[in-house]
C-alpha cells in the first residue's frame, strides 16, 4: 500500500496570491484544495492570518476618527468598509465611542 498521493500545490504561487488578497475559497479553487489543506499550507509558509480583509493607512483612519464632523455611517461610506468594520478598527485604536445624543457641529 502506497497511499493516498500528495497534492502538488506550487508554494510560490500559494503565497502570491495569499499576500496580494485573493479570497480563501478563490485560492482552495485555483488549486482544488480543501479548506484544512489551505491552512495547513498557510502554516507551513508561515503567513499570517489575515484578520483585516481591507488594507487601511492607519493615518487616514485616525484622522477620520478624530474628526468629531464625521459620522460612522460617512466614514464606512468613504472608506468603502462596512459599519462594523469602523467599529471594529475603532476599539482596535483604543478610541472611545461616541456618544449617543451628543450634537455634533457639521
Amino acid at each position: 500500500m502506497t497511499g493516498r498521493p500528495r497534492l502538488q500545490v506550487n508554494e510560490e504561487e500559494f503565497k502570491k496570491m495569499y499576500d496580494d488578497g485573493v479570497p480563501i475559497i478563490g485560492i482552495r479553487k485555483h488549486f482544488g484544495i480543501s479548506k484544512s489543506t489551505t491552512r495547513n499550507i498557510r502554516i507551513k509558509l508561515k503567513l499570517p492570518v489575515r484578520r483585516w480583509r481591507v488594507k487601511f493607512d492607519v493615518n487616514e483612519y485616525m484622522r477620520l476618527f478624530l474628526d468629531e464632523t464625521v459620522s460612522y455611517p460617512e466614514m464606512s461610506k468613504w472608506l468603502g468598509i462596512s459599519l462594523w468594520l469602523v467599529n471594529e478598527i475603532r476599539k482596535c485604536l483604543n478610541l472611545s465611542n461616541r456618544k449617543r445624543g451628543v450634537k455634533r457641529t457639521r
